[in-house]
This record gives C-alpha cells, structure tokens and sequence, in this order.
C-alpha cells in the first residue's frame, strides 16, 4: 500500500473511504495477498468480527501463525468474544508478542470475571517490569 489510493485514504485517517475503494477495485480476501490489508481496514473501521472472518481463512505461513493468532485474540476481545479470545490466547508466541499476548490475556481474564486467574498472569506481568503506563494500567486493574 505504498503511495496507492486505498493506503494513501487509511493513512490519513480515511479507513472506511480506504475500505470502500477497496471492495470497489475487486480486491477481496479470496486472493491471500489481499487478505491481510483487507482485515487491517476492517480493524481500523471497528468490523472486528468480520476481520477475524477474513483472518479465519487466510493459510498464513508457520513463520505468522503466531501473530495472526494474537491479532485474531485481539479481535475478538475487541468485539467481546472473551471465551474465543482466551481460546486463541492459550498457544504458544514469539518473544516478540509474548507481553503483549499476556497483557491481552489479563484484560481478557478481567472481562470474562475470572479474577484469580486473572491476578495470577498480573503478577508474571508485573515480575518482568512493564514499561511503566503499563505497569500503572496493571496495578490499578488489581485494586
């Protein structure tokens, strides 16, 4: 999406225009290499459970499993689908994701009222020494 209409529209805060001129061009999740700018438009305009939809049929190669996994997580806390979330939560993640995928885990654990749990991943969290508006954001959701 470099210097192309689509990507030009969602870089300055035109996702929905992005999403529409998108379809329009005949791009869809049905070509994989479409798959991924199409569910990125449809996060930014709030359509999460349809992202997901898309990411659900995308054949992502071992090397992206992990963070299509975490991005499908992230969608479905997103659209409240806790349950399903903590699903996809539960596999295993690159060192790159893994506070992240733990943070997300703690604020699913939260939603879903399972506080011990929830505590229990606090507590491995704030042992790594998040930076600290996390920190702060994790000590005051244990209050």
């Amino acid at each position: 999406m470099n210097g192309d209409p689509v990507g030009l529209l969602s870089r300055f805060g035109e996702p929905k225009k992005a999403y529409d001129l998108f379809i329009r061009n005949g791009l869809s999740a049905t070509a994989a290499d479409a798959a991924l700018p199409e569910a990125r438009l449809l996060t930014e305009i709030g359509f999460y459970e349809r992202a997901d939809s898309v990411l659900a049929r995308l054949k992502p190669p071992p090397s992206r499993r992990d963070l299509i996994g975490y991005w499908r997580a992230r969608l479905n806390f997103l659209s409240g689908r806790h349950e399903i979330a903590l699903e996809y939560l539960q596999a295993d993640c690159p060192d790159l994701i893994a506070f992240h995928r733990e943070m997300l885990q703690f604020e699913t654990l939260l939603a879903l009222g399972k506080n011990d749990s929830a505590v229990a991943v606090a507590g491995d969290l704030l042992d790594r020494t998040p930076p600290p508006p996390l920190n702060i954001r994790i000590q005051e959701a244990l209050l």
